[in-house]
């Protein structure tokens, strides 16, 4: 990226519109932009014959591919190219000839880190100061469900959530695996939850019941409160009354998929976004 600066050349990012592509894209951009180096960004579907077209037509001197398929490198082979992903690779001999991050390269599962981890990896080496946007490439590895296997994330996005710890950028703790702790009210948050918990989850009007019963009111001050917004001990009566409901349903091998690490973004206000 310096070799780019220094020469005045311009960097075209080219990011998948999935979450964990547009958190790559922002990463990357971001890395840029403090480098820099000009740049414009392209979001997306795929690499099909019209996407490469406009590739070649925005006329950057040099591409960044984060989170389209490791093959999309054998489409520009007279480019200068970086390519940051996780997925599926083709080795045709030269997937190492410039510049390549994918975990599969080093013999690591693809779902150990996702597109905006790896886009992350080389942000962090080409500046220090970009260790902030750790919280972008761990955004983009749940995005891709990649904590959602064992509850927790492991390999390199276990590492990228250790350093962010460190460094106060996020909090992580076990809690419900229920979708929308910060922006679902609490019945929707409660009946959309998975694993199924019987007369608690499936519809508003069980887990309305189910939480009233739990002594947790779902109003405070007019306005629907969320998962986030209680307090500890509401929470804990809440998640101990799900686990002895499964357990009276005989159906405590769902116990253990209650619970995930939930990553929180200390930078992130609580509560609804508009």
């Amino acid at each position: 990226m310096h070799a780019q600066k220094k020469a005045g050349r311009s960097v075209t990012v080219v990011h998948h519109i999935d979450a964990d592509g547009v958190s790559a894209g922002a990463i990357a951009a971001t890395a840029l932009e403090r480098a820099g180096v000009p740049f414009r960004t392209m979001a997306v579907k795929s690499m099909d014959a019209l996407h490469q077209e406009r590739v070649r037509a925005d006329g950057g001197d040099a591409l960044w591919f984060c989170d389209l398929g490791s093959t999309v490198y054998m489409e520009f082979p007279a480019a200068e190219r970086l390519v940051c992903d996780h997925h599926q690779l083709v080795r045709d001999g030269t997937e190492e000839s410039f510049p390549h991050v994918n975990p599969l390269l080093e013999g690591l599962p693809g779902e150990s880190v996702s597109g905006a981890g790896c886009a992350y990896l080389v942000a962090a080496a080409l500046d220090g100061q970009n260790l902030d946007l750790i919280p972008l490439a761990l955004v983009g590895a749940s995005a891709d469900q990649q904590d959602r296997r064992d509850g927790r994330f492991s390999g390199t996005n276990a590492e990228l959530l250790a350093h962010a710890v460190a460094a106060g950028l996020v909090t992580a703790a076990t809690d419900l695996a229920f979708f929308g702790p910060e922006t679902r009210p609490l019945r929707k948050f409660l009946a959309y939850g998975e694993p199924a918990v019987p007369t608690a989850t499936g519809d508003g009007r069980s887990a309305e019941a189910f939480l009233l019963a739990a002594g947790v009111g779902l109003t405070e001050n007019g306005d629907e409160r969320t998962w986030s917004r209680l307090s500890e001990d509401e929470r804990r009566r809440v998640r101990s009354l799900l686990a002895a409901r499964l357990l009276d349903c005989g159906l405590g091998e769902r116990v253990p998929k209650l619970w995930r690490e939930v990553v929180t973004l200390r930078s992130e206000a609580a509560g609804f976004v508009f």
